[in-house]
Formats: structure tokens, C-alpha cells, sequence
């Protein structure tokens, strides 16, 4: 082999596709965190260390890192929420009553107008104050509603009224 030419490598990793998402999240109790996302992913991470947890589930299929630091600013983040889509409401339902038995919903939005599209959703808060959205396409195409119901513009009682992504309307 020459100088130019560099041998392929295949990754040990197994996983469905060519390409899946990786997110890496910051956060300040690595356990808690942990507890919190082995019941939003159904799984247990595959590597902890101690100040690192990564998980793989196969469905979605993802590779999703926590990060522990000793700050986690979630109120000056760019980052508006992560999200879970669903085909189906059916499975939505499943979802939801699974977390709920962990007494973890946030709330429930249902035929709401976000991002341009009708959905029907809930959302989990992680311990750090980051949402998790569980939602399902019903309308790929609609205007948005004249109030604003999504999360991504609803305020928390430490946050403004400005909206939060480019699903809400200014």
C-alpha cells in the first residue's frame, strides 16, 4: 500500500444503517441523569465511567453521551429540546404510559400546531431542566396557532416569554 492510500477500517460498533445521530449532553448529577434516560431510552447505558455515561439503544437509534460538569446552563443554551418521533399514536400512547408509570410526564400537547406542522406530543424534563419531546406527525404541513402551546414557547417559572426555536412564531 502506498503512502497515499489508507486501509478501511470498520467501526466494532453495530448499529442499523450506514449513519446514526450522536448528542452529547452536559450535566451536573451524572446518577440522576442516568436514572432518568435508561427510563426515557428503556435501556441501561452501555459505558459509565465517572463522569461519563453513553448509551445506544437500537430504537431510535442514537448515540447518546452524558457529560458531567459542574454547570449545566440550560437557560442560556442554544439548544431548544431533544425529541423522540414516533410513526404511530398508538405507540405514542405506549410511550407515554411506560414513562408515566416513573410519574415522569411534563405535559401533554395534543393535535398542537409546532414547527409548521400539526402534532400530537409529550414532553419529560431530565434533571437538568432539558426537555424531551415524544411526538407524532399528523399533518406534515400547517400554519401555526394563533396562541403559542409548544413548549418551545411556553415559558418555565425562570424564563422569559420569547420564544424559544423557529417552531414558534415571534
Amino acid at each position: 500500500m502506498s503512502n497515499t492510500e489508507t486501509a478501511v477500517r470498520t467501526s466494532p460498533v453495530t448499529f442499523t444503517g450506514q449513519t446514526r445521530f450522536h448528542l452529547g449532553v452536559v450535566v451536573t448529577d451524572l446518577q440522576a441523569s442516568i436514572d432518568f434516560y435508561e427510563k426515557v431510552f428503556d435501556c441501561a447505558p452501555l459505558k459509565v465511567r465517572t463522569d461519563y455515561a453513553k448509551f445506544e439503544p437500537s430504537e431510535p437509534s442514537v448515540n447518546f453521551t452524558l457529560n458531567l460538569s459542574d454547570r449545566a446552563d440550560t437557560k442560556n443554551s442554544t439548544l431548544s429540546h431533544f425529541g423522540i418521533q414516533l410513526k404511530d399514536t398508538g405507540r405514542l400512547a405506549q410511550e407515554r404510559a411506560r414513562l408515566d408509570a416513573y410519574s415522569m410526564i411534563d405535559h401533554d400537547e395534543i393535535e398542537t400546531s409546532c414547527c409548521y406542522a400539526r402534532q400530537d406530543k409529550f414532553w419529560v424534563k431530565d434533571p437538568d431542566g432539558h426537555m424531551v419531546e415524544f411526538f407524532v406527525v399528523l399533518e406534515r404541513d400547517a400554519e401555526p396557532s394563533e396562541e403559542k402551546s409548544s413548549v418551545c414557547c411556553v415559558s418555565s417559572e425562570n424564563e422569559t416569554s420569547e420564544p424559544r426555536s423557529a417552531c414558534c412564531p415571534g
